[in-house]
C-alpha cells in the first residue's frame, strides 16, 4: 500500500470539515494558527479540534492561542530572542513553561544554540549580500521562517551572537564532563543574560 504525503490544502479542508461536523465554526486566522502549531499533522490537528470544539462553538484566534500549545521550536525561538534581548522576565516565563512540559535541558541547550547559530548565519550571509533564495538553500531553512529570522538578526551584532554560542558550547562541555548539573547549568546560563 502506497501512502502519499497529504498536502496543506487537503489538511486545511479536512480540519475545517471536522470542525463543521462538530457544529462549530473557526475564524480563518485561527485555523491558520492551528495548522501552524500542529505542524501539518492531521492526527495532532484532530486532537486539537476535539478540544477546541468542546471549548467553544465559535473558535477564535484567541482560543487557539490559549488552548493549543506552540511547538517546541516556537518556544525556543522566543526564548532565544528573550536571551538576546536580555529580557530576564520573559526568559524566566518561557523557561518555566518548558520545564513544566518536561523538556530535557540538554536538548534545550542544543536548540537554543541552533537558533542562535541560525541568526548568526543569516546575518552573515545577509551582510555578504546573498538573496533570500540563496540563504534558504545554503542554510536549509524553511523559506517562511527566513523573514522572522532575518528581522531578528538585524537586532544583534555578530560578536554578540558568537559570544553566546561560545558560552553555550562551554556549558555543554561542563555538563557532559560532569562539572555542573544540566538543569542548574542551563538556569545559570539563562540568569546571566
Amino acid at each position: 500500500i502506497e501512502l502519499n504525503q497529504v498536502d496543506e490544502h487537503t489538511i486545511y479542508k479536512t480540519v475545517r470539515q471536522a470542525i463543521i461536523h462538530r457544529q462549530a465554526v473557526i475564524d480563518d486566522d485561527a485555523l491558520d494558527l492551528l495548522l501552524e502549531r500542529t505542524r501539518g499533522s492531521l492526527n495532532e490537528a484532530s486532537n486539537q479540534v476535539e478540544k477546541l470544539c468542546l471549548y467553544s462553538k465559535h473558535i477564535t484566534l484567541h482560543d487557539v492561542e490559549r488552548l493549543v500549545a506552540p511547538p517546541l521550536e516556537e518556544n525556543v525561538f522566543a526564548l532565544t530572542n528573550a536571551i538576546m534581548a536580555h529580557d530576564l522576565v520573559r526568559v524566566s516565563s518561557i523557561y518555566r513553561d518548558l520545564m513544566i512540559t518536561n523538556h530535557e535541558p540538554i536538548a534545550l541547550i542544543g536548540l537554543i544554540a541552533s537558533s542562535i547559530r541560525q541568526l548568526y548565519q543569516v546575518k552573515l550571509l545577509d551582510r555578504k549580500g546573498y538573496t533570500d533564495k540563496e540563504i534558504v538553500k545554503i542554510i536549509g531553512i524553511n523559506p517562511r521562517a527566513l523573514f522572522p529570522v532575518r528581522k531578528n538578526a538585524r537586532s544583534f551584532q555578530l560578536d554578540e551572537l558568537e559570544r553566546k554560542l561560545y558560552e553555550l558550547s562551554e556549558l555543554d562541555i561542563n555538563i557532559k564532563t560532569g562539572k555542573i548539573d544540566k538543569q542548574r547549568g542551563l538556569e545559570l546560563f539563562l540568569m546571566q543574560i
